[in-house]
């Protein structure tokens, strides 16, 4: 995500999906429909910065983050019998969350927040289509893939990159006060 936002939807897409590639041989495994679910996380960051008017870019944004974090409350509240505690079934809404509030938590920091929910949207997409390719690959149902493989992959990234991104920013990115 931070790849994406800081230089742009291509190297965002190289830099998860070759990450992604890396991690995996490490492993011994390579699936390439996450690699490119961790390629889109960082094309859609790097989105961020398309529009023109910045508050229409982050009420896109956060309209994709949040109604990926309800989306994903939903099944966890709907689903089956679930092995997922209480904590990581919330992580999605929770993380999707923390992202848009950012906003209101640093007013002069806007870009930390436009960061954060376009990182956020592409955790929601990227790994919400991985997951959903889970059902071909995988055979597994929605219910499964949505509780087993999108949420405890989703909601951990979430919450991380809502308290990482501003803080490589403001590390990383010197701007005159």
């Amino acid at each position: 995500a931070f790849f994406g936002f800081m230089f742009g939807p291509a190297v965002g897409f190289m830099a998860g999906a070759a990450g992604n590639v890396v991690g995996d041989l490490f492993v011994g495994t390579v699936s390439p429909h996450w690699s490119v679910a961790n390629g889109l996380i960082g094309l859609i960051a790097g989105m961020a910065r398309m529009m023109d008017d910045e508050q229409q870019s982050f009420n896109v944004g956060a309209a994709i983050a949040g109604i990926g974090g309800v989306v994903a409350a939903a099944f966890y509240f709907a689903g089956p019998d679930t092995q997922l505690s209480f904590l990581m079934g919330l992580s999605v809404l929770v993380g999707a969350g923390l992202a848009i509030a950012l906003r209101f938590a640093f007013p002069n920091r806007r870009e930390w927040a436009l960061a954060a929910v376009w990182g956020s949207a592409g955790v929601i997409v990227g790994p919400g289509l991985a997951s959903i390719a889970g059902i071909w690959v995988n055979g597994s149902t929605l219910s499964e893939a949505v509780l087993g493989e999108f949420i405890p992959a989703a909601g951990p990234s979430l919450i991380a990159l809502a308290i990482l991104l501003p803080t490589w920013l403001k590390t990383l990115v010197a701007r005159p006060e």
